[in-house]
């Protein structure tokens, strides 16, 4: 049906953040989130992490223990091996830029998919899809990214996204999915990608999105299986990480977030036994153009 033949109300719909959502599959900007630096800086963020600058990456394409940072360090020495980890998650960080001014203004996350590039028997390198879907929790934390503060108030929006705003402090909020099965083995790389575009708070309020300058960040965790949490990586409180990419301002109209493990010069990798033994954990960018993830293919060969 043409747009023409549609109330004016219902070509509007059609021509917002959801056909933006279903179309974009900019290969160059998906590149630039993993290479460019961020595209404003963070407010009140600390200067030492690589996050505060652009793109990580930890782990990358290798979920296994000798893949982890020497720096980290669990009681459980089998967590440090070979051995494969079979469970990813995918997560988004909402951090409020140093120009920030909105005061009536919410993210609204369209969708998160995840893809793992896994070997084949025939040593074939096909992308596989883990899932696609919404937020299953988000929570603010301190600008450290490492003290949780509080919960989130969240909203589910008409158009079936899921919307967050930032409290009175303009914490950062820290969110994401359940852990999901993957096949650690034959995992050679990691793709993920989130749509999220800003909403009113209150819909009768003033639209001040203009003043809005929210950026988000999109990463991947592994973890050995389904079944394991935090406490099993004691003493350290936390998941060594896949890697995040660098933070992209959100626009009213939205956007994707992509983060793949992609390996470029300005960006700083942390060193793990496999790293340094000469393995590899990142695609170089022509590796990752000569064969992209279903979302990011021209339309037909999707």
């Amino acid at each position: 049906m043409r747009l023409t033949q549609l109330t004016p109300l219902l070509a509007a719909l059609l021509l917002s953040h959801s056909v933006f959502a279903a179309t974009d599959n900019n290969v160059q900007q998906s590149i630039d989130d993993m290479q460019k630096p961020n595209e404003a800086a963070l407010r009140n963020a600390p200067t030492t992490p690589q996050w505060s600058r652009g793109a990580v990456i930890t782990q990358g394409g290798v979920p296994r223990g000798d893949a982890t940072p020497t720096w980290w360090t669990p009681n459980n020495l089998a967590l440090k091996s070979s051995t494969a980890w079979n469970a990813a998650t995918l997560w988004f960080v909402l951090y409020p830029g140093s120009k920030h001014q909105a005061n009536n203004v919410r993210v609204a996350i369209d969708s998160l998919e995840l893809y793992t590039l896994n070997r084949q028997a025939n040593n074939q390198l096909v992308w596989q899809k883990i899932t696609q879907g919404l937020p299953g929790w988000a929570e603010h934390y301190d600008y450290n990214l490492i003290d949780w503060k509080s919960q989130v108030n969240t909203r589910k929006e008409s158009d079936g996204s899921v919307s967050y705003v930032l409290n009175a402090n303009d914490l950062p909020v820290h969110g994401g999915i359940n852990k999901f099965a993957i096949q650690g083995q034959q995992v050679v790389n990691i793709f993920a990608r989130v749509s999220a575009h800003l909403v009113l708070d209150n819909p009768k309020g003033v639209d001040d999105r203009a003043k809005a300058q929210i950026l988000m960040s999109v990463g991947a965790d592994y973890y050995p299986n389904t079944q394991s949490n935090i406490q099993d990586f004691a003493p350290t409180g936390y998941n060594p990480g896949v890697g995040g990419s660098r933070y992209v301002v959100i626009k009213p109209a939205g956007r994707f977030v992509h983060f793949v493990s992609l390996a470029t010069a300005n960006q700083e990798m942390d060193p793990s036994p496999f790293v340094q033994n000469g393995g590899k954990i990142t695609l170089t960018p022509a590796e990752y153009k000569a064969n992209l993830p279903a979302p990011m293919r021209p339309k037909g060969q999707q």
